[in-house]
């Protein structure tokens, strides 16, 4: 039988160094080794991006709290760099999970990263637009048109925007202006642009801006408007699947307990994501793990499978964007599965 000891956390405090080869030791935020049981398995989870958004307080507090311990895992939750530099490390067996953008695994899948979705982080897409200016606002798709939004080059929300819009019976008549992420807010002030592409979950530093300039912000979230596509998802290496499926069972019904945890408990787990990055504003983090449950679950969700499946109609929608975007033949159904999630206890998966 394995230990339920509940162990030290193992953080590591800020962003990876682009490049720098990701350690499997554990590691304190002081820098001294943290005790690691023998008992328990070694997993590494890698998030999307270097700068590790609120959402993940609850993974980061159920360390503290023993919840991966509980079920045989000693969890290393690491920041990436991008979704597309996680589904590679991934693949690598550099670490064995991550979360990231469905668009960017199907891609990476396609082209030979072994690698499958086991589980949403949301199951309903996180983009929206938002603005500063009540003339600018936006309560339906047609409400875009003529718009102009500054996005940085490639954005991923912005990418999707033509997509939606077709999908909705809008012609997607909208000026996109090329501006790096940190001009955007001044440009929005300013009134050089009428929108800006958003991740509803990593909203606060903007609301809080804006509020410092006296300025409410309103955002249209596409997943509220009939958006089909996914949030963010963990994905698993194939190899690890195929050697020890029971790891990947208890990983999947740990971060399952882990989230519902850090709904019913967001003082602790925003605790334990500020001693792991403590230069982050509180407030801002605050707001933005509260935003986070809005798209744990979506209307489509089939209530056999609850709120961590990967739903095949956002699936397929990921699949068509990857299309568009990257000329991709992916099949959707080649890129997931939802027989870990079937697995998780019933008390978990609806809650």
């Amino acid at each position: 039988m394995r230990s339920t000891t509940r162990t030290a956390p193992r953080h590591v405090v800020g962003a990876l160094v682009a490049g720098l080869a990701l350690t499997m030791a554990a590691c304190a935020p002081g820098g001294e080794e943290s005790p690691v049981d023998e008992d328990l398995d070694q997993v590494t989870l890698l998030t999307n991006f270097r700068i590790v958004f609120a959402h993940y307080a609850d993974l980061y507090g159920a360390v503290e709290e023993g919840i991966f311990a509980e079920h045989g895992v000693d969890m290393l939750v690491q920041p990436g760099q991008t979704s597309a530099d996680t589904v590679a490390q991934v693949a690598a067996g550099t670490a064995q999970f991550g979360i990231v953008d469905p668009v960017s695994g199907m891609v990476a899948i396609e082209q030979g990263a072994e690698v499958t979705f086991v589980a949403s982080r949301f199951q309903s897409y996180t983009g929206s637009v938002c603005w500063s200016e009540p003339e600018n606002a936006v309560e339906s798709w047609s409400d875009l048109v003529g718009k102009s939004i500054g996005g940085a080059t490639g954005d991923a929300f912005v990418t999707a925007l033509p997509l939606l819009m077709e999908q909705n019976g809008v012609d997607p008549d909208i000026e996109v202006i090329t501006l790096d992420s940190n001009a955007q807010q001044g440009a929005l002030i300013s009134g050089q642009i009428d929108l800006v592409p958003t991740n509803a979950v990593g909203l606060a530093d903007k609301e809080l801006g804006l509020a410092e300039h006296g300025k409410d912000i309103g955002c249209f979230r596409f997943a509220e408007h009939g958006a089909a596509l996914p949030g963010f998802a963990m994905l698993v290496n194939n190899d690890l699947i195929e050697s020890d499926p029971d790891l990947v069972q208890r990983v999947v019904d740990a971060y399952a307990e882990a989230v519902l945890w850090g709904l019913e408990h967001p003082e602790p787990a925003v605790d334990a994501f500020m001693d792991a990055f403590p230069d982050r504003d509180r407030e801002a983090v605050e707001l933005d793990f509260g935003y986070s449950e809005a798209f744990l679950d979506s209307v489509a969700t089939d209530p056999e499978l609850g709120v961590f499946a990967l739903v095949p109609e956002y699936m397929d929608g990921a699949a068509e964007l990857a299309a568009l975007k990257y000329d991709s033949e992916i099949a959707a159904e080649d890129t997931y599965t939802n027989r870990f999630v079937e697995e998780v206890p019933t008390e978990l998966r609806n809650p």
